[in-house]
């Protein structure tokens, strides 16, 4: 089983001197707790480092993805093959290209049956071995960007699915 605390289930901020609950999060509460108990683990989530990245396992963690099941922690594909015990890979926002042994060992993770997620900001370019193999999965890598760039539109504190939003003209 899994319980989920009554204060889990809301965002809480600070405004003032006064403490305020902003948005609901019981779904993602909920969803981790049934995560754990049907998948009988969290999820190991392996965050790539070494290309520059803006966000690594510990801030992910801490200001994207907390409380949602997630166990994180950094891999430098130069160095290390993938675990066993991972079920996801992370590239964040890279600001130079994957060697092709790298791409070789997201490759085979994936064709294992491993989850990768990719996150790039539109500045990203000259990353030819990671667009080739997105591009091998039907994923093309181009200009342009649609997105908020108003806090005003927001809620509570805004995830940030691109790594880095810029004002422009599409914006």
């Amino acid at each position: 089983y899994s319980a989920v605390d009554v204060n889990d289930m809301f965002v809480v901020y600070k405004k003032g001197s006064d403490i305020m609950s902003g948005a609901l999060k019981a779904e993602q509460s909920f969803t981790s707790a049934i995560v754990k108990v049907t998948e009988g683990s969290d999820i190991t989530a392996y965050v790539c480092t070494g290309h520059g990245e803006n966000m690594n396992a510990e801030t992910l963690k801490g200001k994207v993805l907390s409380d949602m099941g997630y166990n994180f922690k950094d891999i430098s594909l130069m160095t290390d093959d993938i675990p066993k015990d991972a079920d996801l890979i992370i590239i964040y926002d890279p600001s130079t290209d994957y060697s092709a042994d790298e791409i070789e060992k997201i490759a085979g993770f994936s064709k294992g049956g491993g989850s990768i997620q990719v996150f790039l900001s539109p500045e990203n370019s000259g990353l030819t071995n990671l667009f080739g193999y997105l591009g091998e999965w039907g994923v093309s890598v181009g200009d342009g960007l649609v997105g908020d760039n108003s806090s005003a539109n927001y809620v509570s504190y805004r995830t940030y699915l691109l790594p880095t939003i810029v004002q422009n003209d599409i914006t």
